[in-house]
Formats: C-alpha cells, sequence, structure tokens
C-alpha cells in the first residue's frame, strides 16, 4: 500500500523541489497485508520492520 502526497514548500529563494521516504507504520503495514490476504495477493512495498509484521 503506497500513499502518495504532496506538499508546496517556498521559500525566498525560490522553490524547493525534493522527495523523502516516509518510515512505515506498523499498523497500516498490518491492515494492508490484512487486505492483501482477503483480496487473494497482490504486492505491498515499505512495509514495517516490526517483528509482527514482518512475520
Amino acid at each position: 500500500m503506497a500513499i502518495n502526497a504532496s506538499l508546496h514548500l517556498t521559500w525566498p529563494g525560490g522553490p524547493l523541489r525534493g522527495t523523502a521516504q516516509l518510515p512505515a507504520s506498523k499498523s497500516e503495514a498490518n491492515r494492508a497485508l490484512i487486505l492483501q490476504a482477503l483480496a487473494g495477493g497482490g504486492t505491498l512495498g515499505n512495509l514495517s520492520d516490526a517483528h509482527d509484521t514482518q512475520r
């Protein structure tokens, strides 16, 4: 499950551009895994490194 969002930042020198990878949420990862199982498969990325999520 990936969530794409953008944020517009400006400063006196002009617009800032870049990307940031946010840390994975354990609760969101566990919900995504349940939805993946109910859907019969699929690919998930950026899952939490928590032990229960990895198992």
